[in-house]
This record gives C-alpha cells, sequence and structure tokens, in this order.
C-alpha cells in the first residue's frame, strides 16, 4: 500500500521531471512520506482494519481449538464403552462369528448338494445329446461342488465330447468340408445376430450343411467353456486349451495332409519341402474367409467366456505348423545327412513362416512377436525343438560360411572400393551422396556383411535365446568374421613381403648403379670393358623371387583398410539392434557395468579395428619409405647433375633438376591412391600422418 501510494504520489506531482527537478520537491515528498505512516499505523491498531481483523481470526482459531478437543473426548469416551460391551458381553462376539462360519459352511454344503444331484441327473440321462443340453442349462451353477463333484462333471463332460465330436464330423463331410465352404450373403450381411439363430434352441429343424456345422461348432465350445471353468474351480494349474470346434476343423486337413506328403506317393519327395509347405498356405487362404466371418462369431456367441479369447485363424494357422513340422520330423533322418538338402529345407521354412505372418496380418489378424508355446505359428521355431536337426543346421551354417568368405577373399575384385553413387531428389535437383558409408565398402566386405545379416535372419526365429547366442558366436563370429579379418591379415602380411623384396631389390640396383659409376671412373673412360666386368662382378648374387611394382599395387592395402572400416561400421550398428541387445541381456547383460560380460561382437570388432590401426600404420609406412628412397636415389644423382650444369651453363639451370620430379610423382601417386582408396576420415588422418613423415625426408 506505501509502494502503491508513493508511485501515485511521484506520478501525480513529479511525472517527466528529471532528478534535479524532483529534489527541488523533496519537502513534498517528506510530508507525503509521513502522512502515509500516520495512515498505515492507524489501519495496524487494534481499532484499525487490519488489526480487528486479526482478532477475529484468532477467536475463530481458538473455537476450533475448543471443537477439536471436545470431539477427542467423545471418541475416548466411545472407545471405553465399547470397550466395557466388550468386557460384559463376554464371547458372544466370538460365537457370533463362529455361527457366521457355520452358515457359510452349510451354504456351500447346500450349492454341492444341488451341483452333485443335477450330476446324478445327468449321468442317468443314457442321450449324450440331452446329456449336453441339460449340462449347458446348469453350467452356470456347476462350478459350486467340491473337489470330488467337480471331478465327476470333468468325467461326465469327458463322456459328452466324443459324441459332439462325431457330430462335426459328420457335419463337415455332409459339408463337403474340406473344401472352402461358400459364405452366404444373409451371414455376411447380419453377422453374429443370424448365427445366434442357428445355435440358439430352438434351433432349425431341418438345418443346411453350413448351419449344421455351426451347430455342431457351437456345442463344442459350449462343452468346452463348462469344461474350463470347472477346471478353473478346482483350482488346477492348467492353461487355457485351444478351441475343441477348430481342432475338429483341422482333423480333415491333417488326413489329407498325410495321404499326399507322408504316405507312398510321388509328392512325399524330402527335396521337395516347397511342395507341402505351398500347400498348406494354399489351404489357410482358402479357408481364411470362413474362419472370420463363420467359425469366430459362432465360437464368441456359443460361448461368450471363452470365445473372446480364442482366435480360429491363428489356431488353424498353428495346425497348419504343427503339420509340416511333423513332416520334418518324419524326415530328419534324411535331412541330417544331405547338408544341402537341410538347409534348403530351412530356406523354405523361413520363406513359409514369413508368408504365414503376411498372410495372417493381411485378414487383421496380428502376429505375436514371440509365439506363446501353446500356439506355435513359426515352423522353424517348432523344427528347432529337434535338437539334432538343430545342431546338423548349425554345423552346416558354419561350413557353409566359411565357403563362402574364402570364395569373396578368393575373388579378383575382392578388395575394390565399390562406390555406388545414390541420387536423392529434392527441389527439383539430384544431389550424389558419394559420402554414405555404404558406398566405401569392398566387394568382400560388402559380402561378409550381407552373409552376417542373412544367417542373422534364418536363426531370429529359434524360440530360445541360448541358441540364438550359440547361432551368434560359433557361426557369425568364429566362421565369418574372425576368418574374414584373418584373410585380411593374411593378405596384408603377404603384401608386404612382396613389397619389402621389391623395396631390396630396388635399393640393390640403385646400390649396383653407384658402383657402376664408381667402377667407370676408377677404370676410366677409356677402358669402358674393364669398367664393365667390374660392375658385373660387383652386382653378381644369387637369383631371387623378383616382385614387380604392378605385383604390389597400393590400393590392395586401401581395401584392406577400408573393409576393416566398412565391417566395424556395420557390426556397431548392428550390436546396438534390438535382436543384438536382447542377447546380450540372455548373456548376463543385466549385471552390473563392473561384472557385465563381454558383448556379442565385441571380439571381432576389436580385432577389425586392430586390423584397421595395423594396416593404415603400414600403408604410411609404405607411402614414406617409397618417397624416402626415391629422395635417396636424388641425392646421389639430381645433385651431380645440379653441380655439372651450374658449372657448364649456369643461365641455363632450371628450377628443379629432372630426378626430383621422380620423387613427386612416386608422393603423387601414392596420395592420389590414399585419396580415391579410403573413406575421407580414414584418408585424412593418414595424409596427415604422411605429411608429418615427407616433411621430415624433405
Amino acid at each position: 500500500m506505501v509502494a502503491e501510494s508513493l508511485f501515485d504520489f511521484l506520478e501525480t506531482n513529479f511525472d517527466g521531471q528529471s532528478g534535479l527537478a524532483c529534489l527541488g520537491s523533496a519537502p513534498l515528498l517528506l510530508k507525503a512520506c509521513v502522512e502515509e505512516k500516520e495512515r498505515i499505523t492507524a489501519a495496524l491498531s487494534a481499532s484499525g482494519e487490519v488489526g480487528s481483523a486479526l482478532a477475529s481470526k484468532k477467536a475463530a482459531l481458538a473455537k476450533r481449538e475448543a471443537e477439536l478437543k471436545e470431539v477427542e473426548e467423545k471418541k475416548k469416551s466411545v472407545a471405553s464403552r465399547l470397550q466395557q460391551f466388550k468386557t460384559s458381553a463376554g464371547g458372544t462376539v466370538e460365537q457370533l462369528d463362529k455361527l457366521q462360519q457355520q452358515v457359510e459352511e452349510l451354504e456351500g454344503r447346500e450349492g454341492n448338494l444341488r451341483v452333485l444331484r443335477t450330476v446324478q441327473e445327468l449321468e442317468a440321462e443314457p442321450d449324450p445329446w440331452k446329456r449336453f443340453q441339460q449340462l449347458s442349462d446348469v453350467r452356470s451353477k456347476l462350478a459350486g461342488g467340491d473337489a470330488a463333484t467337480l471331478k465327476k462333471v470333468l468325467l461326465l463332460v469327458d463322456q459328452i465330447k466324443p459324441a459332439l465330436s462325431e457330430e462335426l464330423k459328420a457335419a463337415l463331410k455332409g459339408a463337403a468340408w474340406p473344401k472352402p465352404l461358400k459364405v452366404p450373403q444373409q451371414l455376411l450381411d447380419e453377422g453374429e445376430a443370424r448365427l445366434a439363430e442357428w445355435i440358439t434352441p430352438p434351433s432349425l429343424a431341418s438345418p443346411s450343411p453350413l448351419q449344421r456345422v455351426c451347430r455342431a461348432l457351437a456345442s463344442l465350445t459350449t462343452l468346452q467353456e463348462v469344461a474350463e471353468s470347472v477346471t478353473a474351480a478346482a483350482k488346477e494349474e492348467k492353461g487355457p486349451g485351444r478351441s475343441w470346434g477348430v481342432q475338429g476343423l483341422l482333423q480333415a486337413l491333417d488326413l489329407r495332409f498325410r495321404f499326399h506328403f507322408r504316405g507312398p506317393r510321388d509328392t512325399n519327395r524330402v527335396d521337395k519341402p516347397e511342395w507341402y509347405l505351398t500347400y498348406q498356405l494354399d489351404r489357410l487362404k482358402e479357408h481364411l474367409p470362413f474362419l472370420a466371418v463363420v467359425v469366430q462369431p459362432t465360437l464368441k456367441v456359443a460361448a461368450p467366456g471363452i470365445g473372446d479369447r480364442m482366435q480360429a485363424a491363428k489356431e488353424f494357422a498353428a495346425g497348419l505348423v504343427e503339420q509340416c513340422a511333423a513332416k520334418v520330423d518324419a524326415d530328419a533322418s534324411l535331412l541330417v545327412g544331405d547338408g544341402s538338402l537341410l538347409m534348403k529345407t530351412v530356406e523354405e521354412l523361413l520363406r513359409f513362416d514369413t508368408q504365414l505372418s503376411t498372410l495372417l496380418q493381411e485378414h487383421d489378424t496380428p502376429m505375436d512377436v514371440t509365439p506363446s508355446a501353446s500356439l506355435p505359428l513359426s515352423c522353424i521355431a517348432l523344427v528347432a525343438s529337434n535338437k539334432l536337426l538343430l545342431q546338423r543346421w548349425q554345423q552346416y551354417e558354419v561350413t557353409c560360411a566359411l565357403a563362402q568368405v574364402q570364395r569373396l577373399l578368393d575373388a579378383p575384385d575382392a578388395l575394390q572400393v565399390k562406390h555406388v553413387v545414390r541420387m536423392q531428389a529434392g527441389d527439383d535437383t539430384l544431389k550424389d551422396e558419394v559420402l554414405a558409408d555404404d558406398n566405401w565398402g569392398t566387394t568382400s566386405a560388402q559380402g561378409v556383411m550381407a552373409l552376417l545379416e542373412a544367417v542373422t535372419d534364418r536363426y531370429s526365429s529359434l524360440p530360445l535365446l541360448k541358441d540364438k547366442v550359440s547361432f551368434c558366436k560359433q557361426v557369425q563370429e568364429q566362421s565369418i568374421v574372425e576368418p574374414y579379418v584373418d584373410g585380411l591379415r593374411a593378405i596384408r602380411t603377404a603384401w608386404l613381403s612382396d613389397w619389402k623384396i621389391l623395396v631390396n631389390s630396388r635399393r640393390e640396383e640403385a646400390h649396383a648403379r653407384r658402383q657402376h659409376r664408381a667402377a667407370r671412373l676408377a677404370y676410366g673412360a677409356l677402358d669402358a670393358v674393364a669398367g664393365g666386368v667390374a660392375y658385373a662382378a660387383a652386382t653378381e648374387r644369387p637369383k631371387e623371387k623378383t616382385v614387380s611394382p604392378s605385383d604390389v599395387p597400393l590400393h590392395t592395402l586401401c581395401g584392406i583398410a577400408g573393409s576393416a572400416r566398412y565391417c566395424c561400421a556395420v557390426l556397431e550398428e548392428m550390436a546396438d539392434s534390438i535382436q543384438f541387445l536382447l542377447l546380450h541381456q540372455a548373456m548376463g547383460g543385466e549385471a552390473a557395468d563392473a561384472d557385465r560380460p563381454e558383448s556379442l561382437l565385441d571380439d571381432s570388432l576389436a580385432s577389425l579395428r586392430e586390423e584397421r590401426k595395423a594396416v593404415l600404420e603400414n600403408l604410411v609406412e609404405v607411402v614414406c619409405t617409397d618417397v624416402g628412397d626415391a629422395m635417396a636415389e636424388y641425392d646421389t644423382q639430381g645433385r651431380t647433375w645440379t653441380q655439372q650444369m651450374r658449372a657448364q651453363q649456369p643461365s641455363l639451370l632450371p628450377a628443379l633438376s629432372p630426378e626430383i620430379c621422380d620423387v613427386i610423382s612416386v608422393l603423387s601417386t601414392h596420395l592420389e591412391t590414399v585419396k580415391s582408396g579410403l573413406h575421407p576420415v580414414l584418408a585424412g588422418s593418414v595424409w596427415r600422418e604422411i605429411a608429418g613423415r615427407v616433411d621430415e625426408i624433405l
């Protein structure tokens, strides 16, 4: 309030005036401050506005404290009276609790007796269909019995199920199943409402073949709901099972599959796995509309408690997958002895899994990331449960990987950098992305990384993480990356050996030329023959391996460095993927950082980085050695030539002697090779190192 008053006062009396002008009005300001102080003092007094408000609040607070104290006293009084009542009542309260428990026990016995009487009535009924109808009418009451009664109910279910299964089988036969069943347009339009009329009693007197199939499916599903509710009431640890109705649909398909691909027919060929896999995919395509429009709504209407959980299309597909897996198991003895046949089967099974997933997704049936054990939707996952097949598969993967890596290393263009320029449109212009990582991989490096990713795609469908880890370590690391690094190291070692022979030969030839000149000077220009003899004697040495400069091109080292860099980049990205993070977690990656084991691919990355570092050091050494040898030759020839020219015709002496051009040519050629053969990041680091070394040489 004071601040507002002063502000109003200054704004009213001194607005727009300078500081000196305000000082002239200081007495007025002091007077206003004194008046404001008196007004505030009056407001804070007991009779003032603020003082009276504080007094009323204080009185209200004292009243609330008194009320709270009164409530606490009443609470204590009630607690005291309650304790006195319990003491005076004696064991009355405990007796009431016991009576309540007895009443509950009697009610449970009464419910159990009702269930037992119902079960006895059902057992007395000889007709399975009437027994099923009575069971359906009282299914909501059957979960109230004791363990023995519930066991009798389950026994009744087992007695009724064969009759209902036979009815479904007869209905399917009458509908010409497993031929595709045509869905009527009326059912497509009205959906569950029309199905409810078909399957809910009283049903049609003379149903059509499709209506009869729906009634049989509904009956089996209702019986299954009773069985599962009774099992849950008995507290048995048994997970939800598959649809009995869908299993009935699969029986006829399994019979035909065995007839064509498990019996003595021409279609049963172990070298043609694509035949039975394509056959199964075709059957799924044919029946998906029927499963989605008829079977799934029937399950939902007949048994709302379990119909929403069941997925007819996925359970049907899982049944087809199990038939294929059983076929592979039957052929296992033949597959384990033929590596190419086993690998072909694995490839076809992987292709089948992919097409199966796509087909279900197209019909709005989402696939699980990891199929459950009760509902397998991956044929390769079921095949992997055969330990012998899995072991042989891994062995053949190792054999094929080693052979493929060796072929890549032996190719003529193995270390040739592939500059694949990618064009990207933007603002009506095209841009070259020449610095992208995948544009600097050699032919062999890109082939090895493609092989690595192909192996990952093959074993990623395995259900157990330990099997995936085994594939990663034994196939990818030990049979692909490590052999490739060893191959690069062997190429580099052989190249350096040939290069050292070339350097020694070049230095010996230079030494021989110097001796030749010295011999000619010693014997005199007129005795050239004697000088030649002396030169031959001085340079005579046993024959060794000869290497020409074309045998040791510098771009070989550049290719090795580029291969190691490219593989490192791909492996680092792969190691950060979800697939490998899960594998690392399976190896104990959740431990603390200090106790964490080495991650997958860590050893491979370390080997590649070590090889990349070594080859770059060799590259610098080779360039600087070649330049140094050229400078040594210039020291012996160029300087002599320069001295002779200076003595004969000083005015015609060029800025550089011809011999120094050889030095510049060697340096220029090597630097151009480094620039064109290395990734810009590696080329920059090598150039800096070469520049410092060459400066010392010069």
